[in-house]
């Protein structure tokens, strides 16, 4: 059995001189390989993430860390690099120990842009990993025996095994031979399993990355598949099920101004009215449906557990808490993110599924009956009553992505498949029960899901139901001529396996977010020709690993200098529902919908709370239990702590937006000069104090949350005599200036407890730790232990009250 820490994943960060440091995280922050197929397949690897800088690099900063790069050791382990997940723009890769790494290398065929990409297979965090020592794994082209774009089967009696609920669509990854596989699952009956000599059959869409045909055959089949007998590695990471989607504006943005006005601005005052008489009513319970999360209350129906803010709302049957400053900021910030999620995206839920195909296969008198995209272009199999609406797959570039479907009801699936294949009546209903309507799925053809970028490696999507928005619907069905986006069919990218860290390298950062708001600024300004352009230079940058392909920074400078940013966009980090954080009203162009829609909705929006008070006028909150002298020296000592962290972490930060705002006002001087070289220079300079600014408030982020993980560590390691502890920790911070969240971070369920008993509020549940890491004092120092073992965290300096990281 592997040992506990071989399965953590050590954190490192290298600077621009190359040099490394190991991240601390805070406890329960770490990641693990343990529901992943990696862990299960090598239970003795070792596995490093390795952050550098996301700034632009010049030469000499670039090869110092791309040398750093090369080999990294840390605790006498020599690690090298072989891949990355979706954070690889945001310059994270993974590492493993030397002994591993041929194998890795193996698996993605030595070819670095593979391996960056597809990587993050073997490292996903699944809701099962099971590992099978001999199974049959048959690989088909795609819509063979019924398989689609990254959609196969697997044999029921191995799906059982996995524990999962029946009638459902599942996502998977997947490891075989030196292959790995991603998509999702249809269940397949045992005996059309057995008839096709198999357990699990997928299309070769979803090998990543594609196999080598000449050296891989296993036996051939006269459909053309491989078939592949050996042990295998399977993890699910998704399940369907019904969900809700929140619109966006950039949805929204494409409605036309009647449906706006009548069918979402009548809804969004509703809810605004309702918000506002819920909260003077003191009915929190309606408040946190509303912003937060579903109320859960003992057995009732809603989210199992409430985040903590949530929770001490709902607790409060004095109206008083939602002054306490902790609770007060938090709120403000949920209420400034509702307030602009309402205003731009008007408060509309969709019902959301995951998107499927239409393949059925079953066994019909002995025969392998099978079928695939033989639906409608313009249909989909779905559990809405309305007969139409429009599929939504985020992200949005376009009205032409919002694609106008007619909805099929499963009453008329039976007649087509028996018409079109022959099916008996019998089968053709089990094929629509058991494969075409699934819990939580939107059926659509192939071709048709392609038209938005869709496929059926478990992509989510979203309805616009025709007859609760017949305005918007109508308007895109009726849409005569439609923009059609050129593909390029662009050759992937092939370094050799000795570039890896030069192509890590590239891939860090992209300028899709900054082409996605130019887009609603396009929108916004009326200039649809500007925004078809940067659906291309969108799709170049999403290309950017893969085919080496870039979007045209003069085009998208072209189209920055043409439209003026819409005003909105500016305030999506609103911290606060005020005239300042969320302007009364905004100067919108009168071609910009989500504009008008915002300067309609924020009247109706008023600045509800009140000021908070100090933390010392809620020393009375808990009270009445035993507490001992060293509770009290052993809390004020995590108080100190957690204050000094945050001290250092606000101090690097402030320092690093002084320099970004110095750059900010030398490269406006610069522009004033009308030196071309001048402003080049100071135009270089900016853009790396604006990247390490970003990469600061990132890293402050990720510092804060390490912060208090340790803390809540600390108090889930108080089983005994918990409310006592809470006592302790909440006396000596009520008698400081802060604001007091360390209470809420250690003893969360202690504190809503406390609430509704001293107010007679609801008392909810608060998410338990799930960490396996504890944290416990001795003397001035922390240490988290994991079962046996106990390792050194961080000490605190008396004398100047400051956080150590070395062991006195």
């Amino acid at each position: 059995m592997h040992s506990v820490n071989a399965h953590r994943i050590v954190m490192l960060d290298i600077d621009i001189n190359g040099r490394i440091e190991e991240r601390i995280p805070g406890a329960g922050q770490e990641s693990w390989l343990d529901r992943t197929l990696l862990g299960a397949m090598y239970p003795n690897i070792r596995v490093a993430l390795v952050s550098v800088p996301t700034e632009p690099l010049d030469d000499v900063e670039e090869a110092r860390v791309a040398d750093r790069l090369t080999t990294v050791s840390h605790n006498g382990i020599t690690y090298r690099m072989v891949g990355a997940s979706g954070s690889a723009k945001n310059g994270k890769y993974y590492y493993c120990d030397i002994q591993h790494e041929p194998l890795i290398a193996k698996r993605f065929q030595q070819w670095p842009e593979a391996a960056i990409t597809y990587f993050g297979i073997l490292v996903s965090s699944c809701k099962v990993v099971h590992t099978e020592s001999k199974a049959t794994v048959m690989v088909v082209r795609d819509l063979v025996l019924g398989t689609n774009d990254c959609r196969g089967w697997i044999r029921r009696s191995l799906f059982q095994k996995l524990a999962l609920p029946e009638g459902h669509f599942y996502q998977f990854r997947l490891a075989f031979d030196s292959i790995q596989a991603k998509g999702s699952f249809k269940v397949m009956s045992d005996e059309v399993a057995d008839a096709l000599g198999t357990d699990i059959v997928i299309p070769d869409s979803s090998i990543k990355p594609g196999i080598k045909m000449p050296g891989v055959i296993s036996s051939l089949f006269g459909f053309g598949s491989h078939v592949y007998n050996c042990p295998i590695t399977l993890g699910i990471r998704e399940v369907s099920r019904p969900l809700q989607f929140e619109s966006s504006y950039t949805v929204l943005q494409h409605a036309p101004a009647e449906s706006i006005e009548t069918e979402i601005v009548p809804q969004a005052v509703e809810t605004i009215e309702t918000l506002k008489a819920a909260w003077r009513e003191g009915n929190h319970r309606k408040v946190v449906e509303l912003i937060g999360q579903q109320v859960n209350q003992d057995d009732s129906e809603g989210e199992p557990f409430q985040r903590v803010v949530e929770a001490a709302l709902l607790a409060d049957g004095s109206g008083e808490i939602t002054r306490h400053p902790y609770v007060h900021a938090q709120l403000s910030r949920l209420m400034a993110r509702w307030a602009y999620k309402l205003m731009t995206g008007g408060g509309v839920e969709l019902p959301a599924f995951a998107l499927a195909d239409d393949g059925f296969l079953v066994l019909q008198r002995g025969k392998v009956m099978s079928g695939a995209d033989w639906m409608p272009l313009t249909a989909a199999i779905t559990s809405l009553s309305s007969n139409r609406g429009l599929c939504v797959r985020y992200p949005v570039r376009m009205l032409e992505d919002l694609l106008p479907i007619e909805h099929l009801q499963g009453e008329r699936l039976a007649g087509n498949l028996i018409e079109k294949f022959g099916l008996d009546p019998e089968t053709a209903e089990q094929v629509v029960r058991e494969q075409l309507t699934l819990e939580g799925t939107f059926t659509l053809h192939s071709e048709t899901a392609k038209r938005n970028g869709g496929d059926y490696d478990f992509d989510w999507i979203c309805v616009i139901e025709g007859d609760r928005f017949p305005r918007f619907v109508d308007h895109r069905f009726r849409l005569k001529h439609e923009h059609e986006v050129k593909k390029y069919k662009a050759e992937k990218a092939r370094s050799p396996w000795f570039s890896l860290e030069f192509v890590a390298l590239k891939s860090r950062g992209n300028q899709i977010g900054v082409i996605t708001d130019l887009m609603s600024s396009c929108v916004a300004a009326g200039r649809h020709d500007l925004l078809y352009e940067l659906v291309i230079q969108l799709q170049q940058e999403i290309d950017s690993l893969k085919h080496n392909t870039h979007a045209d920074r003069k085009t998208l400078a072209r189209i920055r200098s043409e439209v003026r940013p819409a005003p909105w966009l500016a305030l999506k980090e609103a911290r606060a529902v005020n005239d300042r954080e969320l302007p009364l009203s905004l100067e919108a162009l009168a071609t910009d919908r989500i504009g008008r829609l915002y300067n309609i909705l924020r009247k109706h929006i008023e600045e509800l709370m009140d000021r908070p008070f100090p933390i010392e006028q809620f020393r009375g909150l808990i009270t009445g239990n035993q507490v001992t002298d060293r509770m009290f020296e052993e809390a004020r000592l995590i108080n100190t702590v957690y204050a000094s962290g945050h001290g250092s972490i606000q101090k690097l930060l402030t320092e690093e937006k002084k320099a970004h705002e110095e750059a900010t006002r030398r490269v406006a001087a610069a522009r004033q000069s009308g030196d071309r070289q001048q402003i080049a220079r100071e135009q270089r300079a900016f853009t790396k104090a604006n990247a390490r600014y970003r990469r600061a408030q990132e890293k402050a982020r990720e510092q804060s949350c390490s912060l208090q993980s340790i803390v809540r560590s600390w108090g889930d390691g108080k089983q005994q005599d918990r409310v006592s502890w809470c006592q302790a920790l909440h006396t000596i911070v009520s008698k400081g200036k802060g604001m007091g969240s360390i209470l809420f971070h250690a003893f969360p369920q202690e504190v809503v407890d406390s609430i509704a008993a001293r107010t007679h509020g609801i008392r909810t549940q608060i998410q338990g730790s799930d960490s396996r890491v504890r944290v416990m004092v001795e003397n001035d120092s922390l240490y988290t232990v994991r079962g046996d073992s106990k390792q050194f965290l961080l000490r605190l300096d008396r004398e100047t009250h400051q956080i150590v990281r070395n062991q006195a």
